[in-house]
């Protein structure tokens, strides 16, 4: 694969390409090692529809910054700026793609991860929203799943290396420390990219000197080499990868909440238009909407998996915000 930035330097350097006057005869020297053009730097063929032309890059003029070419279409010596040289002075390896990873997240469908014998999968509910299947069900953070596929499409590869199954085994891709499978939506019509990242022996931990991975992108012909430790970067704990946020909802929309307190008279704040009463009574708007906005951003700090009885059958505080009615005439919880 083409690294795209790189190939649309070497074409607008081409498309840019303005061959004004060549040297004058009287100043042209026949020799044309002079120019650097007997033995050019860089040798580009432009194929059109008219035809190939054979580009020759020879020196560059200190002097006025410019280097001297030659084309195939039409005689004499050219003096034109760096530009195109410099598009075109890359290896091989600079016009390869360094990103093992192309996806967009509104593509996906599903993805799962594994690293040992720990398993994740996740799929999207809606724009932006996921959830977790496995090894649970529940909210995704968003931030997390965006944060693992951001991860993945931002490894940037310094190095390739060749013959797959040469080195498979050397760096234990066959038992790789995260693999990860991500499937698209069927409009999309892509296949599952199946992703294989292992740390290099001795290298492991994005803070070791010299710390490197190898990545494997099924289907590709070549490993990816990258620096640090990708997978730190997009590996988290169920906890992280959980949703805190408790509850969503537009503090503007509602119109009644009721709290219930242990050793408390209950609260019943109503809103009609911008007016809100509790009990009855006229209530200031400014603590009624902070109260509703520290409800609506409550979060949580953990995840208690154990079955201990937590009182939620006679809860010391209970709170039931309602919003306008739905259409079968019924406030809604």
């Amino acid at each position: 694969e083409l690294d795209r930035g790189a190939l649309n330097s070497l074409l607008s350097g081409v498309m840019d390409l303005k061959l004004q006057e060549p040297l004058p005869d009287s100043e042209a020297e026949s020799d044309l090692s002079v120019y650097g053009l007997s033995a050019p730097e860089i040798t580009l063929g432009i194929r059109t529809s008219s035809g190939t032309t054979e580009v020759k890059l020879g020196k560059k003029n200190d002097y006025l910054s410019k280097r001297y070419l030659s084309a195939s279409d039409r005689a004499g010596i050219y003096l034109v700026p760096e530009s195109l040289y410099t598009a075109a002075a890359k290896s091989r390896t600079d016009f390869r793609s360094k990103a093992p990873v192309d996806l967009l997240d509104a593509d996906i469908s599903e993805v799962i991860m594994q690293s040992g014998d720990t398993k994740f999968r996740f799929q999207p509910v809606e724009a932006g929203e996921w959830k977790i299947v496995e090894p649970i069900e529940a909210p995704a953070s968003s931030s997390a799943v965006s944060a693992l596929t951001l991860g993945l499409r931002n490894l940037r590869a310094v190095e390739f290396i060749e013959d797959v199954a040469a080195h498979f085994s050397e760096y234990h891709l066959d038992k790789p420390d995260l693999k990860v499978l991500v499937s698209f939506k069927e409009n999309t019509k892509r296949t599952p990219l199946e992703i294989s990242i292992s740390r290099i022996p001795g290298q492991e931990g994005a803070q070791a000197d010299g710390a490197a991975s190898i990545v494997m992108v099924q289907g590709k012909p070549s490993l990816y080499k990258v620096t640090g430790d990708p997978i730190a970067a997009v590996l988290k704990s169920l906890n992280e990868f959980r949703e805190k946020k408790l509850l969503k909802f537009a503090v503007d929309e509602a119109i009644q909440l009721n709290v219930e307190r242990e050793a408390f008279a209950p609260l019943a704040l109503v809103r009609a238009g911008e007016k809100w009463t509790v009990n009855g009574k006229d209530a200031d708007p400014v603590f009624a909407k902070e109260l509703l906005k520290n409800i609506s951003d409550l979060e949580a700090s953990g995840f208690p998996l154990d079955d201990r009885d937590y009182g939620f059958g006679a809860p010391r505080l209970k709170a039931i915000v309602r919003f306008p009615a739905a259409p079968d005439g019924k406030s809604q919880p």
